[in-house]
């Protein structure tokens, strides 16, 4: 659900081509993207000339997507509300990861994008932050910190395919809120389609606004 692993290319989007020297530039760093952003899957264009050129270079090896940018309510998230949504059925329950649960939670696919971005458990534990939903000691749903900044968190939140509808995702999601808001962080999300907005919306945000991307396949 987080944006973090997008690619803004809107830093050249001013730049103007006036021979074919300069375009062929600009064609090879759309083709290319920033270095340290190699394993990125998601490219956001700023401008619709960008949006066009990358479009045309990367035809055929990505395809176009829409995501939603949401806020936080201006009247502040609903305390009661989201304590509410941490209610779990009987039989499942929810715990901090730390650094061993997130060593299995790298090995799954569902979840392996909670921890993802991090060097290993150790890492995860003292930088990042999440929750998980277990069931007989087994996770099955998660809402995690994709990246880290100063002040605040890109949140990731994904469920296994098999406990999907059990409001597990309402339940880790709002536990992570809650714990953003006890440390002062500032708990960021970017829904990566409508069912996203919606958990979005349910949990306290706002104004989901959509925006093209390109998904790199």
């Amino acid at each position: 659900m987080s944006s973090s692993d997008s690619v803004s290319t809107g830093w050249a989007a001013s730049t103007k081509c006036t021979c074919s020297t300069a375009c062929g530039q600009l064609t090879e760093m759309a083709a290319a993207r920033p270095r340290a952003c190699a394993a990125a899957s998601i490219m956001v264009a700023r401008t619709k000339a960008w949006d066009s050129m990358l479009a045309s270079v990367w035809a055929g090896r990505a395809e176009r997507h829409t995501r939603y940018a949401v806020q936080r309510a201006h009247s502040g998230f609903h305390i009661a509300k989201l304590r509410s949504l941490t209610v779990l059925p009987a039989g499942f329950s929810l715990c901090r990861i730390d650094a061993a649960l997130c060593e299995i939670l790298l090995q799954e696919n569902w979840s392996r994008d909670l921890c993802a971005l991090f060097g290993g458990g150790a890492d995860f534990f003292r930088r990042g932050l999440g929750f998980a939903v277990l069931h007989r000691g087994k996770p099955v749903a998660g809402a995690s910190s994709y990246t880290v900044y100063d002040d605040g968190i890109e949140i990731e939140i994904d469920t296994s395919p098999a406990y999907r509808r059990r409001g597990l995702a309402s339940a880790c999601g709002a536990r992570l809120v809650l714990e953003c808001l006890d440390r002062g962080l500032n708990p960021c999300w970017d829904a990566h389609d409508l069912r996203s907005a919606a958990l979005a919306k349910k949990l306290g945000y706002t104004n989901a606004k959509a925006y093209p991307v390109l998904l790199k396949r």
